[in-house]
């Protein structure tokens, strides 16, 4: 019992502190209802972007892997000035078979790729500009260095897109981010963040998480 079930209309020890997916879910599945309250037009993929998009990074360190893209925020959630959509493909299984379908989602997976050879990958962000004011953004790309990640800069791992992007107006525009992974890379796990910030008001900020697993074949 929470409560005392001998005095069970006495709240004052009627709390109990939980965690896990258990807990996360109708909370998400909460503020997912008050999003399409919001805006009914509003796609399974655009739901997942948004809550994203707008997700606070925890205290702590901790790898888009442990985290995701944060923990979610109501409030900016349901009122985003942006939408960063990354347009991918995902297999699923279909029958016996797996098959290639389009995917829209608010993190970049590069997937996992071989040591000993050159790779060069592109994904497209499309960037939605939901107010009626031109913006520009800084966008800064963040390795995590954390538990075991490896180093970018000594395996030769880059991940770029455009520093300054401008968005104007009820705009759709769409970036590339690309990631440049040479022979020499060595097997591990390299992850982090790119963060768009508005160059007027440093307030609005959208994070994309990504990552690229190396193996040896």
């Amino acid at each position: 019992y929470i409560t005392n079930p001998v005095t069970p209309m006495d709240y004052t020890s009627a709390f109990a502190r939980k965690n896990g997916t258990s807990m996360a879910t109708p909370h998400v599945a909460g503020i997912s209802a008050l999003m399409l309250q919001a805006n009914p037009n509003l796609q399974p993929g655009d739901i997942k972007t948004l809550l994203m998009n707008t997700a606070e990074p925890l205290n702590g360190d901790y790898l888009p892997l442990e985290q995701g893209a944060g923990r979610v925020d109501p409030f900016e959630a349901v009122h985003p000035g942006m939408k960063v959509q990354v347009q991918d493909e995902t297999l699923i299984p279909y029958g016996e078979e797996m098959v290639n379908i389009e995917e829209t989602t608010g993190g970049i997976s590069f997937g996992e790729l071989y040591t000993g050879a050159d790779h060069s990958i592109n994904k497209k962000v499309t960037l939605q500009n939901f107010e009626k004011e031109n913006k520009k953004f800084n966008a800064n790309v963040h390795f995590q260095l954390i538990k075991g990640t490896s180093d970018p800069k000594a395996n030769g791992v880059k991940v770029a897109i455009d520093p300054v992007i401008q968005v104007k107006k009820n705009e759709k525009k769409n970036v590339n981010v690309t990631l440049t992974l040479p022979k020499t890379a060595k097997e591990g796990v390299f992850t982090g963040y790119i963060i768009l910030t508005n160059q007027k008001d440093k307030n609005e900020q959208y994070r994309i998480p990504f990552s690229v697993r190396t193996v040896e074949e």
